[in-house]
């Protein structure tokens, strides 16, 4: 029988492994030219502990079940009276990895709590605020004034060819 000796299972946990950490690396490339915002995790407005029903609500929630997986599988795998290093390896990776995700969007969320709050008080999103130059301009009336401000004449007479 081929792959009697379990390398084939080595194999797909290894490359199960590295897949899963190639999945998260994405993340950290984004958190990285968002300045440190997680988008799937954000959160545009200050939520009130009342209010379960946030924006990232559902986000983080898959990040604590997924943190809490994997805890609690190594906390298995710490019981057993054989240690498989291997599956010890992928739930260190998926608690670093996913704790490391938390943290970056925990320090963007502190450090733009000023202006969420201001964000929140104007009655808009973090994204709408921040890219307004005047919060308090209509998108519609800066359109309106380019559109006065450009005039194209046509000409009055075509010109032909040799005139």
């Amino acid at each position: 029988m081929r792959g009697s000796d379990g390398s084939i299972v080595i194999v797909v946990g290894v490359l199960s492994i590295v897949l899963y950490a190639l999945g998260l690396i994405p993340l950290y490339i984004q958190a990285w030219k968002h300045k440190g915002r997680v988008v799937g995790l954000s959160t545009n407005r200050i939520i009130p502990l009342q209010s379960l029903l946030a924006d990232s609500f559902l986000g983080w929630l898959f990040m604590t079940t997924d943190i809490a997986g994997g805890l609690l599988s190594l906390m298995a795998l710490a019981a057993q009276h054989t240690f498989d290093v291997l599956g010890g390896i992928g739930y260190v990776l998926v608690l670093t990895m996913e704790l490391g995700i938390g943290v970056v969007q925990l320090v963007w969320l502190w450090r733009t709590r000023k202006i969420r709050a201001e964000a929140t008080t104007a009655g808009m999103g973090y994204d709408e605020y921040v890219s307004e130059e005047d919060p308090h301009e209509n998108t519609n009336e800066k359109l309106d004034g380019l559109q006065n401000t450009i005039q194209i004449k046509a000409p009055e007479k075509a010109l032909v060819h040799g005139e």
